[in-house]
């Protein structure tokens, strides 16, 4: 059921928000509007598509080159722009949000390079802790955010380190006190350094971030008395990103981008850990997954195919629907966490399949300290790379060219690591070593994946 609420609120005080409750009944929202997000214009142009929308919204010459001045002077669509972009006041903010809330799919066809570039600029300012978000809201609106209750704001939404800050917005009446666990830092930005009003400290949530209601205080600052809802940030937008565990008691560590889905899976220890393997896929209309999988030269199996999996309604179950090669004996699963950050993968995993003759399939070491764990299948590519420290950890997933040795990957981090990135890598093999030759990353045009040279590791 949804509840409509107009609100004033930090930062953008033309916005009419939008409070959505945490049922079942949000899951299609979630699932197009995000994951679109994510799809649209992988290569899109920031100042082309801010250009359009405000030629979209009619909005006058000055006010769009007020917004894509600092772009042109700079001869970039940076991410740093974007969120200096985001924190002044032009039309840019409450029209982009008022047009997500309102899923008004001209304008965000629009302006969808600029979200995509927005939302993956937060990812290396990750905070935890307890921010502030000022709201005037009678009575009415104020008794929708009742004790317990769930629910999320579909658009970016402001806050602050300071309860000051957030005070003297909008001449609120309502501050609410988000409290963000280190399990979800991934949910914002703290842009306090790339603001255009660094004083404000701000910290920027990204869309759908979902809410619970804790309890409901009171406060006097300045001889104003403002009633204070107390949320925890429970979960993210409605997506797959977690661990998960199968129907036979084994481990799954997904991450979702868009509609593009990214795991690492593995035998339970009491199993001895004796498969392993990565997979990549595609969601398509009805939330179900087209996944490619490769068995990983650390576990026993050699296995490799396709099969799609159903995702239900909450996003909290997927049940296997087809395996044309009836080799993936897993029929279900089913998430056990929705927290992003998992402990880091053993450094001193074992090798179960090595050969020599085969110049890819094997340990490789690269320059940027990771270890990567890679099968090949044909033409077929899979890999597992990860920090010893756990500063990030990746998929990918691929096809080669024997003829001229490129391999051609999708790649994307996963919960074990705490980095959450994704991208293109196009590589080129020569006898027991890799050059990365170019990548893509989505919605960023600089250089982000940090390994550009890769040896293969004898075995012990």
């Amino acid at each position: 059921m949804d509840s409509h609420v107009e609100e004033k609120n930090q930062r953008d005080e033309k916005h009419k928000f939008r409070a959505i409750e945490g049922e079942n009944s949000y899951s299609e929202t979630v699932a197009t509007n995000f994951k679109t997000f994510f799809d649209i214009s992988r290569s899109g142009c920031v100042i082309e598509a801010i250009r359009y929308f405000g030629k979209l919204l009619k909005r006058s010459k000055d006010e769009i080159n007020e917004v894509i001045d600092p772009f042109l002077e700079n001869n970039t669509d940076h991410p740093f722009l974007c969120i200096f972009a985001y924190t002044k006041e032009t039309f840019l903010v409450y029209k982009m949000n008022d047009s997500i809330r309102s899923d008004s799919k001209e304008q965000l066809n629009a302006i969808y390079p600029y979200v995509n570039v927005l939302i993956n600029a937060l990812n290396p300012y990750p905070f935890y802790g307890t921010v502030y978000r000022g709201f005037l809201l009678n009575s009415e609106q104020l008794s929708k955010y009742k004790k317990d209750r769930t629910f999320f704001w579909p658009g970016f939404s402001s806050a602050t380190k300071k309860f000051a800050v957030a005070a003297r917005f909008a001449q609120c009446n309502v501050v609410f006190e988000i409290r963000i666990p280190e399990a979800f830092s991934h949910c914002c930005g703290d842009i306090s350094d790339k603001s255009a009003y660094p004083e404000e400290e701000e910290v920027l949530l990204k869309p759908y971030t979902y809410f619970r209601v804790l309890d409901t205080k009171t406060q006097t600052h300045n001889k104003v008395k403002y009633t204070i809802p107390i949320l925890l940030v429970e979960a993210t937008a409605l997506t797959l990103s977690g661990a998960w565990k199968s129907n036979d008691d084994d481990d799954y560590f997904i991450c979702q981008y868009g509609r593009q889905v990214f795991w690492y899976a593995r035998s339970s220890e009491n199993k001895g850990y004796n498969w392993s393997h990565v997979a990549y896929g595609i969601i398509s209309d009805g939330d179900i997954i087209h996944l490619t999988f490769g068995d990983l030269p650390i576990g026993k199996d050699r296995y490799t195919g396709n099969i799609d999996i159903q995702i239900s309604s909450d996003y909290a179950n997927m049940t296997k629907i087809l395996d044309a090669k009836n080799i993936f004996l897993t029929k279900s699963w089913s998430r056990i966490s929705a927290q992003y950050y998992q402990n880091p993968i053993s450094t001193r995993l074992s090798m179960y399949r090595y050969d020599d003759s085969d110049q890819l399939t094997g340990h490789w070491k690269c320059n940027d300290d990771g270890n990567y764990y890679i099968s090949r299948f044909n033409e077929s590519i899979f890999w597992l790379g990860y920090h010893p420290r756990g500063r990030w950890c990746n998929v990918a997933v691929g096809k080669m060219d024997k003829s001229s040795g490129i391999i051609d990957l999708n790649w994307g981090d996963i919960v074990c690591g705490a980095d959450r990135l994704y991208g293109t890598l196009k590589l080129l093999v020569k006898k027991r070593t890799m050059k990365k030759l170019d990548e893509q990353l989505k919605g960023i045009n600089e250089n982000t994946f940090l390994g550009t040279e890769w040896y293969k590791v004898d075995v012990e």
